[in-house]
């Protein structure tokens, strides 16, 4: 144990050289760790997410949405988010921790750009899910088809001919 304390205040002298005082490097150890706190949060904020918007491919309208031709692009945007999601946590769950202090804020950044993607597509397909709900077809080219509308409860009475 002595060695340690021996290393500590031989570190302490050569950054006293350098013009670094105790403080300064309080503060830059300090940054660090917030940089860490961020990303984790950032990384845990992103796989919360992912789970939402996987849950909603699994809804009536994400199963709608991915079946039709003219989605077609949103199926690969939200299919492409959640890669890119998952390659993200991944190399961010892969990388040592000077390296998740070296790219912090730009990983931080990342991670809220591809989570407010993710969030709208979430948005887009819970509003598609209340339109199913109430029973709106989701697109006027779909109305007139008898598998997607809303099958009518109505019946109309003539009694004119009784």
């Amino acid at each position: 144990m002595v060695g340690f304390w021996d290393m500590v205040g031989k570190a302490a002298n050569l950054l006293q050289l350098f013009g670094v005082d105790a403080i300064t490097l309080i503060t830059i150890v300090a940054s660090c760790f917030c940089q860490l706190h961020e990303v984790k949060k950032e990384c845990r904020k992103l796989e919360d997410s992912v789970r939402m918007l996987r849950l909603l491919l699994l809804s009536p309208a994400g199963c709608w949405i991915m079946q039709q031709e003219n989605m077609q692009l949103l199926g690969h945007l939200v299919t492409n988010a959640l890669m890119d999601a998952d390659d993200l946590v991944r190399s961010c769950s892969e990388s040592t921790p000077s390296l998740r202090v070296l790219r912090g804020r730009g990983m931080s950044r990342q991670f809220r750009n591809l989570r407010n993607g993710i969030d709208s597509y979430c948005r887009l397909i819970l509003s598609i899910n209340a339109a199913f709900l109430l029973g709106v077809s989701p697109s006027p080219r779909d109305s007139t088809s008898s598998s997607t509308a809303a099958p009518d409860h109505t019946h109309i009475i003539d009694i004119s001919q009784e």
